[in-house]
């Protein structure tokens, strides 16, 4: 039990500043001027999960089995490794959409 209670402590202080870290990078990244640098992280988040999709076990522990358990199975899995995707897609538009706004702001005051 003890060594579950430090994995977790371990877990927490490493992982909630490295999400919160990738989240201020993903805000700092899509207020640049350019669209595309603020794509870069859903993108390569996307990329990860298909790896993470292709590379469970259902494909081997079900290969003989049902195809529809295998692919509802593989679809969950799917959308569950995307929600980082999702969280940096948010951040993008809703950074790009606060940009825009200022820049309308911008040109009717001139």
């Amino acid at each position: 039990m003890e060594l579950a209670s430090n994995v977790v402590i371990v877990y927490g202080v490493v992982a909630i500043p490295v999400c919160v870290g990738l989240c201020f990078l993903q805000r700092w990244l899509s207020r640049m001027d350019r669209r595309w640098p603020g794509m870069i992280l859903p993108v390569m988040a996307f990329v990860l999960a298909a790896i993470y999709t292709v590379m469970t076990e259902p494909w081997g522990a079900y290969f003989g089995g049902d195809s529809v358990q295998i692919f509802l199975r593989m679809a969950g899995i799917f959308v569950a490794a995307n929600i980082p995707t999702l969280v940096f897609l948010v951040i993008y538009f809703l950074c790009r959409r606060g940009r825009e706004e200022r820049t309308r702001m911008n040109l009717k005051d001139l």
